[in-house]
């Protein structure tokens, strides 16, 4: 059963560490948790899972993989920021980029004032993606969309006008 499936990958990653034993046990534990209806065993499975993640953060900073699962298990959007930024740190992958931007973009039900730095910031790490991204496909894509991010956040919040946004 999947229970004892999970028994053994904990068990093998009490042994010598494995970055993929960690990762396959956090997704595992994070996918029992969505699936199971009782509140106090999700989360149980949950905080399993964010140990496994960040075992992986810990022994790897630079591996994406370990925040971008603890991102995926969040408990706020705030801490999804958070684990995201850990992820774009570790590596500048326009994916991880697109990811923050995503996630800072939906934080709203703040001030006006900190959602227009939120929409900003995230048309400026679409920005940054556009310039890791090696493919020209890719590229046109975040260039469009960094212009949209920007436009829309000039639109709803004029008074966010930087003189960076005007040069965009």
């Amino acid at each position: 059963t999947c229970l004892v499936f999970l028994q053994r990958l904990e068990t093998a990653r009490k042994g010598p560490y494995s970055t993929g034993v960690a990762l396959l046990l956090g997704e595992t534990l994070a996918d029992v948790a969505r699936k199971d209806a009782s509140p106090q065993a999700k989360d149980r499975f949950l905080e399993r899972a964010r140990a496994a993640y960040r075992e992986v953060v810990k022994n790897e900073p630079f591996n994406a993989s370990g925040y971008l699962g603890l991102a995926d298990i969040a408990a706020s959007g705030a801490e999804r920021v958070e684990w995201l930024r850990g992820a774009v740190r570790a590596e500048y992958q326009p994916a991880h980029m697109e990811l923050l931007a995503n996630a800072l973009a939906e934080g709203s039900g703040q001030a006006p004032e900190l959602e227009a730095t939120r929409e900003l910031e995230a048309a400026s790490i679409i920005e940054g993606a556009y310039t890791y991204e090696s493919t020209s496909t890719e590229r046109w894509r975040y260039s469009v969309l960094a212009l949209r991010r920007y436009t829309e956040a000039v639109e709803r919040y004029p008074s966010a006008m930087t003189e960076r946004a005007v040069d965009n």
